[in-house]
């Protein structure tokens, strides 16, 4: 596929179609414009101050200082599950410490660099600070870093080696989580472990509080079905009494002509079908408009801001594409695609002239396919392809020659400028840019193009395409200024020092921004390399890609249980001490030394994210019920989208589906999601940090344990893989040893129907009804391990069912947590 440019502006014709410095890159947010409202959300912040200030102070407070340790190895990096470390937000000023043992290689003249403004300042990622480590062999080597914002950093240490050669140490990344603030709801379960009726429970505050990254709950919304910012406020309010926090909105900027939000035509203004038609504002009165609904969002319904970003690729009729063709990849600035422009001509006069050639134009069998096939290697033939890749030596330098003392020196006789067509390949390499020389991908036709969406190139920093990088800039520090984070569309194939420096750029405007991204890259190391360097907050996965329950447990454990149950490495590693200023100024204070031992990426675990197929297609309606319970029941972000919630028997057109989305009450599983998701918020706001996954034939069951007091939520699910059976299935008595659990609520899925309701006007779900359960409960026993209570499920308790109960630990002394730290 590619884009041609033609009478200044740019038109579709289908056909198919890192040096050193790249991580080295930094950009300047633009500022040669003239004044506006909206400056105030590009306003730069420098936090890292305020933590120096904080630690200098002679106010010591009552609590310890939290310190993080990262032991190094004797060569100075860290080992390779070290390499990468999450750190939480810095609700409060706290310490990194990087250790090594007494008289080890790294310690000899050791200097620690890292680009962490170490001595307070603004992050540049290509500024870095030194700092000596101390010459005193006979106790290991400290380094502390006063923690205060949010970011991602590197590190390394130098010191001398043999002969007294400089060597560098591996390199380690650690970055800081962002902290999210929201309005604060109140409890969705009463002091009786029931559930508040609606309009009771999960309320709106006027009070602000920490959301944990684990307590996010994040909703997909397409902005083109949700009509005028004005007509916004009932998708809202629905949103906020499901219980969740946070909005991912698809991209809001300006749509081109294919209409998808993800082909984007101007990125600095927003989508005129937002605004009442007839809108003759300004980009800078649309911005204030979005503002203004944003904080609406946030103040009246407890609705956080996330909005996807494009970075890698424009709309195939956006307007600056003709004053600006070097932002797209094109034979005239990448001479390798020429042959791939004359192979896609070649296809497209072929295929118009089919019929004239007396060749086949419906395929009725075998012999069409051959004939076909053969016919078109004929006439590829004539075109002499080869000759692109075979140089006559001598003839070519002596043209060359002739040409250069003439002087004349013929011009680009091409056809109309055509700019390649972004797109995907199966199993290519993320870091690998596949439209650069020497790929051939084009030419091969492995890239599966997306026919309304030009490929940007940066190149290899600002230098190579200065235009480009400035507007790009003024994009994402425009929307960094307005919501609390982003999703990075395509991440896996945007080049990864472009990603580096224009969220380096949203950074500055907003330090805090939560950043998620869809990375399918195959490898846990490559994902960690785009994870450490780009500062992703959280990576995008999916309970609809495990194809069975056993499959669905392996991945509920893999990225919802950070802590078995009965998990003592807080308790038994933490230690108390006196921690020194980090700066060298300032007063002892009382300290809690934790170890590192590295990350792996957090998740925000989606049931089913927007561009993929329904449960309906995939496994069955019920099962929405089911897996929907699963995923909010995990420790990690969770997210689900509208069409999920609401039962869409398929998945929808971005493009070309143009209804408004349906509000109801008694929609899908909306009570459900209410309850569950107003829940998982207030497990991770309250510490709910233990969980146990078990998985028994169809069903799973995942319980949730707050370790001090021993609370603890428990969901019980028959998953609905298949479609039709409305048996129980099988599974034993579930047994809690010493604990007792009450029934707090329990549903299954009617489906009345199957069939799509096909409104003309408005997306609605399959027909169907939220059958509550009668209470369970437990029944009580003993053997000799001691007393427990089990958990037998109903006799109707069909594909698709939960239950939710609440957990206690018996004779559990309210005072334990004191006993355990006296002497």
């Amino acid at each position: 596929m590619a884009t041609t440019i033609q009478d200044g502006s740019p038109s579709t014709h289908t056909t198919n179609g890192p040096t050193n410095r790249k991580a080295q890159m930094r950009v300047e947010i633009p500022k040669n414009r003239e004044p506006s409202e909206t400056d105030a959300i590009r306003t730069p912040k420098t936090p890292q101050n305020e933590g120096i200030s904080w630690f200098e102070s002679s106010h010591v407070g009552s609590q310890p200082v939290q310190v993080y340790e990262l032991k190094l190895e004797s060569d100075g990096g860290p080992n390779k599950n070290r390499a990468y470390t999450r750190l939480p937000p810095p609700a409060s000023p706290y310490i990194l410490r990087l250790s090594l043992d007494a008289g080890t290689p790294a310690s000899k003249r050791g200097v620690l660099k890292t680009n962490f403004p170490l001595y307070g300042g603004a992050f540049e990622r290509t500024k870095f600070v030194e700092k000596t480590l101390p010459s005193d062999f006979s106790k290991p080597v400290q380094i502390d870093l006063p923690i205060s914002s949010a970011g991602v950093f590197v590190y390394w240490i130098e010191y001398d080696g043999k002969d007294g050669e400089r060597v560098k140490g591996r390199e380690g990344y650690f970055n800081i989580d962002p902290d999210l603030r929201v309005r604060k709801r109140t409890p969705i379960l009463t002091p009786e472990q029931t559930v508040h009726a609606p309009g009771k429970g999960g309320l709106i505050t006027e009070k602000t509080t920490h959301i944990p990254l684990d307590g996010l709950s994040i909703i997909t919304l397409v902005s083109k079905w949700m009509g005028r910012l004005d007509e916004w406020t009932p998708y809202l309010k629905e949103t906020s009494e499901r219980g969740y926090n946070m909005i991912h909105y698809t991209p809001l900027q300006q749509r081109g002509q294919s209409m998808s939000p993800y082909s984007i035509a101007d990125q600095l203004a927003f989508d005129r079908e937002l605004f009442p038609t007839g809108w003759t504002g300004s980009r800078d009165d649309g911005t204030l408009q979005m503002l203004k609904t944003l904080k609406k969002a946030r103040d009246e319904f407890g609705l956080m801001s996330l909005v996807d970003i494009v970075l890698n690729h424009t709309a195939d009729n956006t307007v600056w594409l003709a004053d600006h063709p070097e932002a797209g990849f094109s034979p005239l600035n990448m001479p390798h695609l020429t042959p791939a422009l004359e192979l896609d001509d070649a296809i497209i006069e072929f295929s118009g002239s089919l019929d004239a050639n007396g060749l086949p134009t419906i395929i009725k069998s075998q012999d069409d396919v051959d004939l076909l096939v053969s016919s078109l290697r004929e006439y590829l033939n004539t075109r002499n392809l080869w000759q692109y890749y075979v140089l006559d030596v001598t003839g070519e330098k002596k043209a060359i020659g002739e040409a250069l003392t003439s002087g004349k020196i013929p011009s680009w006789d091409g056809p109309d400028l055509c700019v390649a067509n972004n797109g995907w390949i199966w199993g290519a390499d993320p870091l690998a840019n596949f439209a650069a020389h020497p790929s051939k991908a084009y030419l091969r036709r492995e890239v599966i193009v997306w026919e309304d969406c030009v490929k940007l190139n940066y190149g290899n920093g600002p230098e190579d395409n200065p235009w480009l990088w400035k507007h790009m800039t003024e994009y994402v520090t425009l929307l960094a200024g307005m919501f609390d984070g982003f999703r990075i569309d395509n991440c896996h194939s945007t080049p990864l020092h472009v990603g580096c420096a224009l969220l380096d750029a949203a950074r500055v405007v907003n330090p805090d921004l939560y950043i998620c991204a869809e990375l399918f890259t195959g490898s846990e190391e490559t994902d960690i390399t785009f994870v450490s360097r780009l500062g992703i907050t959280s990576l995008i996965r999916e309970g609809y890609n495990a194809w069975d329950p056993k499959e669905m447990s392996r991945i509920l454990y893999r990225f919802g249980v950070q802590k078995p149950i009965g998990s003592m490495d807080g308790a038994c590693m933490t230690s108390p001490a006196d921690i020194p200023p980090p700066t060298g100024k300032g007063p002892t204070r009382a300290g809690l030394v934790s170890p590192l031992q590295g990350s792996v990426p957090h998740a925000v675990f989606f049931d089913l994210t927007h561009d993929n197929e329904s449960p309906l297609h995939k496994r069955s309606a019920e099962d929405a019920l089911s897996t929907g319970a699963l995923v909010a029941f995990s420790h990690c972000a969770v997210g689900s989208v509208k069409g999920f919630d609401d039962l869409y028997p398929r998945l929808l057109s971005l493009g070309s589906e143009n209804r408004r989305y349906d509000v109801s009450e008694n929609s899908g599983i909306g009570q459900v999601k209410r309850i569950l998701n107003n829940l998982h918020t207030e497990m991770a706001l309250e510490g709910f940090g233990e969980a146990h996954v078990h998985q028994e034939n169809d069903y799973i069951v995942i319980h949730r344990v707050e370790p001090k007091s021993q609370r603890g939520y428990l969901v019980v699910v028959h998953t609905a893989f298949q479609k039709g059976s409305k048996d129980r299935g099988h599974i034993k008595p579930i047994q809690l040893r010493r604990t007792k659990a009450k029934f707090i609520y329990g549903a299954s899925l009617d489906i009345h129907s199957y069939e799509d309701v096909n409104d003309p006007k408005l997306l609605k779900g399959l027909d169907s009804t939220l059958c509550l359960l009668p209470p369970v409960e437990g029944r009580n026993g003993a053997d000799n391990d001691g007393p427990y209570q089990e958990i037998i499920v109903p006799d109707s308790f069909p594909p698709g069912s939960i239950m939710l109960f609440s957990t206690k630990l018996e004779e559990l002394p309210p005072n334990i947590d004191q006993f355990c730290k006296e002497d």
